[in-house]
């Protein structure tokens, strides 16, 4: 018998994650604003409107990967093996470009350790144009 399993991303969202997120954005603000990106402030509004209205995206790619919206933090974080955290309140670029940037996060972190973060993002960003 042959199986097929479809690889794809995986859209999600969960409450507990993003209030957990919320918090880790509370106790950690004063580092994340080092990081010279947008950081999104918890927003009770933001979470309802995340947990009734989700982002659209067709998006796919050929690893399977969970993609987990949040409501607050940076525009888009990852951990390794197959997850990443994608906030649409970023509006710098869209969460399709997010979840890409991300993926390739992924793909590269064993390539990327003892990187500055800073470091991480400039390679990861010479990796999107040849991806």
């Amino acid at each position: 018998m042959i199986r097929f399993f479809l690889i794809m991303i995986t859209y999600k969202y969960n409450l507990l994650k993003d209030l957990q997120i919320q918090l880790e954005v509370l106790l950690h603000w004063r580092e994340l604003k080092k990081f010279n990106v947008p950081v999104y402030y918890p927003n009770p509004w933001e979470t309802l409107k995340l947990i009734f209205i989700r982002p659209k995206i067709d998006y796919q790619c050929d690893k399977d990967i969970t993609c987990y919206w949040k409501s607050a933090g940076t525009g888009g974080s990852y951990f390794p093996p197959d997850e990443i955290y994608v906030c649409p309140r970023e509006k710098s670029y869209t969460v399709e470009e997010i979840v890409k940037h991300e993926i390739i996060h992924l793909e590269h972190e064993h390539e990327v350790q003892g990187m500055t973060h800073e470091e991480k993002e400039a390679y990861v960003i010479s990796k999107e144009n040849t991806w």
